[in-house]
């Protein structure tokens, strides 16, 4: 029996989009019946609308409009047609011919165009919304194993049906599926008059002709084919049929079924014909396919694309495929539709089908009833954008939408409005969802208003009969508003209140305000429909305040105020009501004065409450009231996302770097917390950090106490008795300061200590993730333009503050967020990355300017500051970097005390600084007031001691007085030996410094012993890419010092058993990746020249390079054969070049999500350039390290360490290449050749 044809457009529930006549046709021959041709059911098209449209994502905006405006019950747009496919998806091969369905949309093409390049808008504002509970429903299903078996099959019968009925969808060849590695180029590739013939990298011309033209008739190379696994199988499969049996219904043929790949679908304005740039964008976006119209339906209607892969999206596109891929997807549309979509039963006429209005029976306007507590605001600045919205929606049948934001960005306000202006129009009902008792209440008032309610009805009931009420179409038109819907746990998902309280029908409209975005979703199902309300623009700020100001104001004194209040309406509002009821007293000028006095006075302001008709009883009506009760939502809903605001609250609101807020999350940085659980809610313990084996002395008195007496809890278990003192006396400092030695020697072996935090790098990153999304959820942190930066709104930056004073936790948060500043600064300067630093200079410069008045806060203060005086330094500002010190000692005299190990530390670095800038006189002084200091500190405190004794050596060296430096040293080596062991990190350290200093004093062979014990170690804690680490500079000190020095042979001997044992151990050729030779080759290599013995030297720098190129790796690219082939190609040119084009081309492929590369990859992609000159390719080595030089400029920023230091180790190169070539012209040269793979040779 045939299905009953639909009365209307309204009877529509699903829509097809296709956007060219192929993909039409396909989908038209696989319908089961079309209404309207015959049958005496046409409807036409509606007045403008005119039901065809043009490819592009702004067309299928145009069709989603007008499909929404006259088919108002669509529940599905299926987007039907051909696409372009990534090659591989996820861990499964793509072919042409599969089917593409999309479980979420990317705009890849969405953003802003810089000089530097194009970057992709990634704000959750910006990205498209995923896809709505029903749809979300069906995907799982085809998921599931069983799912997706059920959909190949039934995708197979409709296909196979359509097949045998047109034959112009048969399967096209397998042969003629080719996918090119996406660096070779669709164009003349042996033309001899076209100059595209030569043109290799991605930005070059092809000539107009090349494009039209077909992979055959360019003379496109077959090797550079990708060999697939599935397409060998249909290959196979192919050549076992004879060739006569090709017609489309003969039983021998055998049968290729679309696979069906569900994924993410980049959709743009513009086709893709790039492989490069296909995998680039699948790699960062993680999508499968690429397509045109998606995005434009997306929005607009809850949306499901299923395309059929005709190509891979590359320049080697043709048309072969089109028809095939169409009919798949077609097939595949359908059959979900069979299997999957179940329409709802269509209703007994609610629409009236000549105008499309809702039919509302027998009620006239004056009937509808209302529970709307609020009057409308008088002076309310319309919003016209947010108005527009709602009104279209509220035409929408069974329409369900959410206004979210901030508490005070006016979202009530608009919601009020909205209601006066529908009233005429429809029932009104207002809930308060703020509780679960408002919510009930608010019930409670709309039965009682529709004459429903009984006595004794519980809640349950109440909700059941204002829910069959609003169930009942015959009742006509209603609005209902859920406001402040902030906590979503008042109405669970399997509440069964939910659906009996707020029906799912045709003639309801609800409107919900929230200030999350997952609460809004619980109510409206879909986050398609949320509008998230902006901040008002300074004009319309302007214009509410001197709506609101009695005897207004100008636009200067205006402008002023609203800016100091970032254009938040219920601040706003707030600030005119107190100037209101204070004038001529207060004028908006003497405001703004006020609000700049000092924070108590702006916290007054911000306090200070008003009578409001249009807020609730007992809600607070000043802005500070209003985001305090969201700080204590969320404090009870995710404490961790509360301490993570309350972190950024001491940083500058306008750019807050989110790696600098993971600092936090590190638990390196926590051990301690949970070591010793209660000693430290200001993060000092950790401040120290578990390398210092000084803990004890820098703690406060308070501080001390309490480490003392958990100490003395710990103790007794063991000793049975302590002494019953608040603070350690003499006698027992000393057993204090062996515990905590004992703490820091236990985390430096184990590396592992309890916490609640865990140490695992995902685990960290996920909770981060986790609180930095409810922040956002509540609007309280936004997205800046820049890629992983983060902004805060001024006044929650304040009122934060403020909760956090009310807490007592304010200085508490200010240690902390103290303590993570001082992490990124030693991070950032030890790994040289200066661009990191930057970021944070914006941070630092209130801290430099702060004058500490605690312990605590002084040591933390000092720890950051000394990172600014290096970095001023470094940049040739002597005289600020002076004041700065000064003001260091100072702090620690006044607030740590004379003999504080801080306040000796900073006269250490003043000390250093007066020696570098030749006033050793001075240098001299400060020392000689440091060793008084120590004279007054206690003899016990050996830690002191120790630290005092590892500040001396470099100045003493740098005095000239290395012979008390190199004695101080070997008792520090010879302490930690005791302490921590031969072989821990921190001995070595000490080793390599009393290395340096006997180097110094010229006594070689000592330092020679300890650098090969060193070497033995074979793990000195360095990053690989860079030779900073404290024992690596100490190799190279001492190979310097003895290369420089004057008594050849016998420097000699011990530099060739250095270079002896290091060509024994490779892994030392990381540690010094960027020396063109090595320094110990090089080092040798001087010590020879120096003695005359020239052709030695040189035979040695070649060994050298030699050996650095055989033990470093080379990096894996895109195609993994790219680097040997590169290498291999020493005659052709041309061919060299275009592959040189396609290394450069990998640069981006070892970026993280920040856009910088892992070092390592550098280190690699500098390897193949040492490769390039060792075989006199120096042209395209040194194009190479240029590439990568500008790279890393766009990644890290100018003036980076790794940018001068490639720069340094091409110069060393170049010198070294000519060098060579200087020697082979006077024939004194010899060859280094590599074999097939790739292994160097000296001939």
């Amino acid at each position: 029996m045939d299905p009953e044809p639909p009365s209307s457009l309204d009877d529509f529930e699903i829509a097809v989009v296709c956007a060219l006549p192929l993909e039409f046709d396909a989908v038209r021959s696989l319908l089961d019946q079309v209404w309207g041709e015959g049958n005496g059911c046409a409807f036409g098209n509606p007045p403008q609308s005119l039901n065809n449209y043009r490819m592009g994502k702004v067309s299928a905006g145009a069709v989603a409009a007008d499909l929404r405006r006259d088919h108002r019950r669509l529940r599905l747009a299926l987007v039907v047609g051909i696409c372009g496919g990534v090659p591989k998806a996820k861990n499964a091969e793509v072919l042409l011919g599969d089917v593409i369905v999309s479980d979420s949309l990317v705009q890849y093409d969405f953003g802003r165009q810089y000089p530097c390049g194009f970057r992709r808008k990634d704000g959750p504002q910006d990205n498209l919304a995923g896809p709505n509970r029903e749809i979300r429903g069906m995907l799982a299903m085809l998921k599931t194993e069983d799912g997706a078996n059920a959909l190949s099959q039934k995708t197979a019968s409709c296909l196979g049906g359509l097949q045998r009925q047109k034959p112009k969808y048969a399967f096209p060849s397998a042969a003629s599926d080719r996918l090119f590695q996406p660096q070779y180029r669709h164009k003349h590739q042996v033309s001899p008059t076209c100059e595209c013939r030569h043109h290799e990298n991605e930005s070059d011309a092809v000539c107009d002709t090349a494009m039209e033209m077909s992979c055959e008739e360019l003379g496109c190379d077959d090797s550079f084919v990708v060999t697939r696994t599935r397409l060998e199988e249909q290959l196979a499969a192919a050549t076992t049929i004879p060739s006569s049996s090709t017609t489309p219904d003969d039983s021998n043929t055998p049968t290729f079924e679309p696979a069906i790949h569900i994924g993410p679908v980049a959709s743009g304005d513009t086709v893709m014909k790039s492989g490069a740039m296909r995998d680039s964008i699948a790699a960062k976006e993680g999508v499968i396919a690429f397509e045109m119209e998606a995005a434009g339906i997306w929005d607009h209607l809850p949306s499901l694309v299923v395309k059929g892969v005709c190509d891979y999206a590359d320049s080697h596109k043709n048309k072969k495929w089109q028809d095939y891929a169409a009919a798949a997807a077609a097939s595949v549309a359908k059959a979900i539709l069979i299997l999957y979509w179940h329409p709802l039963t269509r209703m007994t006429a609610p629409t009236d089908i000549k105008t499309g209005n809702i039919k509302t029976g027998n009620i006239k306007t004056g009937n509808y009833k209302r529970v709307l507590p609020f009057p409308p605001d008088p002076d309310l600045i319309d919003r016209p954008e947010i108005l527009t919205w709602l009104m279209e929606n509220s035409q929408l049948q069974g329409a369900r939408v959410a206004l979210i934001g901030l508490g005070g960005i006016g979202k009530s306000q608009i919601a009020i409005h909205f209601a006066h202006r529908v009233r005429d129009k429809s029932h009104i009902f207002w809930v308060n969802a703020t509780t679960q008792s408002t919510l009930e209440e608010s019930y409670r008032s709309i039965a009682d208003r529709l004459c429903l309610q009984k006595p004794g009805d519980s809640p349950n009931d109440v909700f059941c009969r204002v829910g069959g009420w609003l169930g009942d179409e015959a009742n006509g038109r209603w609005t209902m508003v859920f406001d402040n819907f902030d906590d979503s746990s008042i109405l669970k998902e399997d509440d069964p209140r939910l659906l009996k309280a707020l029906p799912q029908t045709s003639n309801g409209f609800t409107l919900v305000t929230s200030r999350t975005q997952t609460a809004a979703e619980k109510l409206i199902g879909s986050v398609r429909n949320i509008y998230p309300v902006p901040a008002m623009s300074d004009e319309v700020a302007l214009e509410l305040l001197q709506a609101k100001l009695k005897n207004g104001c100008g636009n200067d004194e205006g402008q002023d105020v609203v800016r100091l209040l970032d254009r938040m309406p219920l601040a706003i509002s707030q600030a005119a009501a107190y100037i209101n009821r204070r004038t001529p007293r207060v004028s908006v000028r003497e405001y703004t004065k006020l609000f700049r006095v000092s924070d108590d006075k702006r916290k007054e302001l911000l306090s200070w409450e008003y009578g409001d008709l249009r807020r609730y009883d007992g809600a607070s009506n000043s802005i500070l009231g209003t985001w305090t009760v969201t700080l204590n939502q969320i404090q009870q809903e995710r404490p961790s996302a509360v301490d993570l605001l309350s972190l950024m609250s001491f940083f500058n609101p306008q750019f807050i770097p989110k790696w600098a807020l993971k600092a936090w999350y590190n638990p390196a940085l926590k051990r301690f917390k949970f070591t010793i659980r209660d000693i430290l809610p200001s993060g000092l313990l950790s401040v120290i950090g578990p390398s210092r084996p000084y803990l004890y002395r820098c703690l406060d008195d308070d501080l001390n106490s309490r480490v003392w007496r958990i100490w003395m809890h710990s103790e007794s278990a063991k000793v049975g008795k302590y002494p019953k003192k608040e603070k350690p006396t003499k006698r027992w400092k000393p057993r204090l300061q062996s515990m905590t030695k004992l703490v820091v020697k236990h985390w430096l072996s184990s590396k592992t200590v309890n916490s609640s935090r865990g140490s695992d790098t995902v685990e960290t990153d996920e909770e981060f993730q986790q609180d930095l999304d409810t922040l956002l959820e509540y609007s309280l942190v936004t997205p800046t333009a820049r890629k992983g930066a983060l902004k805060m709104h001024p006044l929650v930056r304040y009122c934060t503050e403020n909760w956090l004073s009310q807490s007592g936790t304010f200085s508490v948060w200010k240690q902390r967020s103290r303590l993570a500043m001082a992490t990124n600064t030693l991070r950032c300067w030890k790994s040289g990355d200066q661009s990191r630093y930057g970021d944070l200079k914006v941070h630092l410069d209130h801290i430099e300017r702060e004058v500490p008045e605690d312990v605590p806060t002084a040591r933390l203060w000092t720890i950051i500051t000394i990172r600014i005086v290096d970095d001023l330094q470094r940049r040739g500002s002597i005289s600020p970097a002076a004041v700065l010190i000064n003001k260091m000692i100072a702090v620690g005299d006044r607030v740590s005390g004379s003999e504080d190990m801080f306040t000796l530390f900073s006269l250490g670095v003043l000390a250093r600084y007066l020696c570098k800038n030749g006033e050793k006189d001075k240098a001299e002084a400060v020392y000689r007031d440091m060793l008084q200091r120590m004279d007054r500190v206690d003899n016990s405190d050996s830690a002191l001691q120790l630290r005092f004794k590892l500040m001396c050596p470099e100045i003493l060296s740098a005095l000239g007085r290395a012979e008390e430096s190199e004695q101080i040293m070997r008792s520090i080596v010879e302490h930690r030996m005791r302490l921590y062991g031969e072989r821990a990190d921190i001995t070595l350290r000490s080793l390599g410094d009393h290395a340096k200093a006997l180097a110094t004093m010229g006594r070689f062979e000592e330092a020679c012993q300890i650098v090969m014990r060193l070497l033995r170690e074979g793990r000195p804690n360095i990053n690989p890419s860079r030779y900073d680490g404290a024992v690596t500079l100490s190799c190279l000190h001492v190979t310097t010092k003895m290369a420089d020095h004057h008594r050849g042979e016998e420097v000699e001997g011990l530099l060739r058993e250095i270079v002896k044992r290091v060509e024994q151990v490779p892994d030392t050729c990381r540690w010094f990746a960027f020396q063109v030779h090595g320094p110990f080759h090089t080092a040798l290599a001087e010590c020879l020249s120096g003695q005359g013995k020239v052709a030695d030297a040189e035979s040695i720098m070649d060994r050298g390079i030699e050996h650095m190129a055989k033990m470093l790796s080379l990096p894996s690219l895109r195609p993994p054969t790219l680097v040997k082939s590169l290498l291999e190609c020493r005659t052709d040119r041309e061919k060299a070049k275009r592959l040189l084009s396609h290394v450069v081309g990998n640069l981006g492929g070892g970026d993280t999500d920040d856009g910088k590369s892992d070092d390592q990859f550098y280190v690699e992609l500098a390897n193949i350039a040492r490769h390039l000159y060792i075989q006199g390719r120096a042209e395209d080595g040194a194009e190479l390290l240029g590439a990568i030089s500008r790279h890393l400029e766009l990644t890290h920023g100018k003036g980076h360490m790794l940018i001068n230091i490639l720069l340094r180790f091409q110069s060393r190169l170049d010198e070294w290449f000519l060098n060579r070539a200087k020697r082979r012209e006077e024939g004194g040269g010899r060859e280094i050749i590599q074999d097939e793979e790739g292994m160097i040779s000296v001939t």
